[in-house]
């Protein structure tokens, strides 16, 4: 597996919601097991040059702040985790997800264009 030369951050809020998602015959007509699952997310953070971008105290209070902000909870939290990490770390969000817009100073690229 390569991901090419450019750097990969990993959260734990996007492995566990593969795991979430990807484990869930009502999402899936052959949902993935949850070994097969797990194996693909070990295979993520063993691949160079993929890093897994731990959270901080720091990031939990912006993505409380935007939270508060948007007035809003439920599937948006998870978005301002990610967008969070992603902003104290300079990256780029590759999402599709259009909520991503709602952060400001965070970076986002549609990998789907």
């Amino acid at each position: 597996m390569s991901f090419g030369p450019e750097p990969v951050g990993l959260v734990a809020a996007v492995l566990f919601a593969f795991i979430r998602i990807g484990t869930n015959p009502k999402i899936f007509e052959v949902p993935f097991s949850v070994v097969e699952a797990t194996h693909h997310v070990q295979e993520w953070l063993n691949a160079p040059p993929t890093e897994f971008l731990a959270v901080a105290r720091s990031d939990v209070d912006q993505a409380l702040a935007w939270l508060t902000e948007a007035g809003a909870g439920g599937n948006l939290t998870t978005d301002a985790q990610i967008a969070a990490v992603a902003k104290r770390c300079g990256a780029h969000v590759h999402t599709a997800d259009t909520d991503f817009s709602r952060f400001q100073g965070v970076r986002c690229k549609n990998p789907l264009l």
